[in-house]
């Protein structure tokens, strides 16, 4: 690891760079590693390793809660929120842009023919998602029922978070037979101080939401959902958009379906996760203060559970009850990622070029041909011909 402590600057300059140029999960968590393991010597191989781990086993987007790890391990919170920040920027400033350019052109032709393909390119890559979790989650008979049990309660009308919770107890039962690959440690002071270090942003937290509720009490529930989502988001980005899809569209019908995939289909155009949707659902719903606080609320309670449990990570590591409840509810995600395509599927136009796009995206994905390309290949392809 180096030996000079970097500024707080530095970290966010590098990060802010990534988040300019990265694109693609997996491809951007290898930059990572790759600038902060080799080229600055932030951490070492195993502490970054360590990093990925915890990021992969709480709440959140994985490449940004991996930036902050690395920021942690070098500068304490403040360098944590510089490189947390400098990723996550570009893509809100750029989903924010792409949002407002939505509103207004929306109902044109052409952008109609635009959308029609992106939702096409949406239901593959809905779908894509889906079969590669159920590869790692749905091997065994277990996984495979908490998964169809987890969609058709999610068809059912079942609140999503009582399907999660349901699911993390399911996986408590049904796994008892695993262990986790680290022995049992004791958390000693390790929690308290991951409290203390949090519970200042925790505060700022706080006062932004009762700001929200001051300003506007349909956006302070907006927030609140998106808060409730972030907490509970497991296994990267992707799980966070049945949440939101069930509360938004089906429970309170704020907007449609297909304005609901538009979102995501314009996510895919900038470098962040794709719960960057959060940005553009507040957008469209309460203007460009609705995309900062929907935004905020979206990104925020992952970083403090980061924060708060990375000083107990041997003792988290080595759980039992918490390995086995994430293997439960990660398998419950598959079954809403399930349920959701088929909800895209049905909200999406279908015609012998819809699905010949959708065969040709598919095998895409499959061949791992980066998303970007993917899109745009779906935008040209419906300016064409859709």
């Amino acid at each position: 690891m180096g030996k000079d402590t970097p500024s707080l600057g530095a970290i966010f300059g590098v990060f802010f760079r990534l988040g300019v140029t990265g694109f693609g999960g997996p491809a951007m968590i290898a930059v990572i590693r790759d600038l902060s393991v080799n080229h600055h010597r932030w951490v070492s191989e195993e502490g970054f390793r360590d990093g990925l781990v915890l990021a992969q086993s709480i709440p959140g987007a994985t490449a940004m809660q991996v930036a902050a790890y690395v920021g942690l391990s070098r500068r304490g919170v403040p360098g944590a929120l510089a490189a947390y920040l400098g990723l996550g920027l570009p893509a809100f400033f750029l989903m924010l842009g792409l949002s407002a350019f939505y509103a207004r052109t929306q109902s044109i032709a052409w952008m109609v023919s635009l959308m029609h393909g992106l939702s096409v390119a949406v239901v593959a890559l809905i779908g894509f998602a889906a079969w590669t979790f159920a590869r790692v989650s749905c091997r065994e008979v277990r996984g495979a029922a908490v998964a169809g049990i987890s969609a058709v309660a999610l068809g059912l009308g079942v609140n999503p978070f009582l399907v999660i919770v349901g699911a993390a107890a399911a996986g408590m039962a049904l796994y008892h037979d695993r262990e986790p690959s680290a022995a049992p440690v004791p958390p000693g002071n390790a929690l308290r101080r991951g409290l203390a270090q949090s519970l200042p942003l925790f505060a700022a937290l706080c006062l932004v939401m009762a700001a929200t509720w001051l300003y506007s009490p349909g956006l302070f529930d907006l927030a609140r959902l998106m808060l409730g989502i972030n907490c509970v988001s497991f296994s990267g980005g992707f799980a966070a958009l049945p949440l939101m899809y069930h509360q938004i569209v089906d429970v309170a019908g704020q907007m449609p379906g297909r304005m609901f995939m538009d979102g995501i289909a314009l996510g895919q155009i900038t470098p962040g996760p794709i719960s960057i949707t959060s940005t553009f659902l507040g957008y469209m719903l309460f203007g460009p203060v609705g995309a900062v606080v929907a935004t905020i609320a979206m990104f925020a309670p992952s970083f403090l559970i980061l924060l708060t449990v990375a000083p107990s990570f041997a003792a988290l590591k080595g759980s039992r009850g918490f390995f086995r409840a994430s293997l439960g509810i990660a398998a419950s995600f598959v079954g809403l990622l399930a349920y959701v395509t088929w909800k895209f599927a049905l909200e999406a136009t279908w015609g012998p070029a819809a699905v010949a796009l959708l065969a040709v995206s598919l095998l895409a994905l499959w061949r791992r041909i980066d998303i970007l390309y993917v899109v745009g290949f779906a935008a040209l392809y419906s300016l064409l011909l859709l």
